[in-house]
Parts: C-alpha cells; structure tokens; sequence
C-alpha cells in the first residue's frame, strides 16, 4: 500500500519554524483528532489566524481527507476531523464570517430593503 501524505510533490518548504511539526510533514495514517485540534489552536496563537481562516483550513483538510478515502480507504480520517470540526465550533476556536460592514447597520429595521437596494444602485453603472 502506498504512503500517504498532505502534498503530492516533493519536500514543502514550511511557512513557519513551527510549521515542521505540523500537519504538512506528518504521515496521514497516524493522524488523530488531537492533531487537528493542536493544529487548529497553533494557527489561532501562533500565526494569529482568525476563526473564519482556521475553518477555512479545516474544510480545505477534510477534502483532502476525502481524497484520502478514495485513494487509500482511510474512513477514520474523515470521521475524526468532522468530530474535531463540531468540538472546535463548540469551544469557539472556529466560526463562520461575521456580517459584512455594509450590512450591520441593515438588520430587520423597516426600509433595510430598500437601504440595500439603494446601496447596490449606487454600486451598479448604468450604460
């Protein structure tokens, strides 16, 4: 059976000191939730990424842990990192984008719709 791992290339060069112990350079069979979750947490303190960036690298590891379950059969992969998705969410290590400037000061008010609309009209050039 083939080895598994993170790049398909030759060596990556880290982005980080700190990086050489994370996910990139560990061998994908032996990876386990508390990796990802020690992963998620260096790049909130160590690298100061955001929630929303971290989730980001969240759902970009569990597609290429899907790649890994039709190339090597590794289920357990997968199942781990949505356990770990759902933990991080819970302990806010992890969110979704907040609301974009434009729209905070929109919420349900009356005339929010048109406040948008006139908001976009303004955006768009008419030929």
């Amino acid at each position: 059976m083939q080895k598994a791992s993170w790049h398909g290339g030759g060596p990556r060069q880290p982005t980080s000191p700190g990086c050489r112990a994370r996910l990139a350079h560990r061998d994908a069979w032996h990876l386990r939730a508390i990796d990802f979750i020690e992963y998620a947490r260096w790049r909130r303190t160590e690298e100061e990424a955001g929630p929303a960036t971290v989730l980001n690298d969240i759902v970009w590891l569990r597609q290429a842990c899907l790649g890994a379950v039709a190339r090597y059969g590794m289920h357990k992969l997968v199942q781990e990192l949505d356990a770990v998705k759902q933990e991080l969410q819970r302990l806010k290590v992890i969110s979704k984008h907040g609301t974009r400037a434009i729209f905070a000061g929109l919420g349900r008010k009356e005339g929010s719709c048109r406040q948008l609309a006139d908001h976009c009209a303004s955006r768009v050039q008419c030929l």
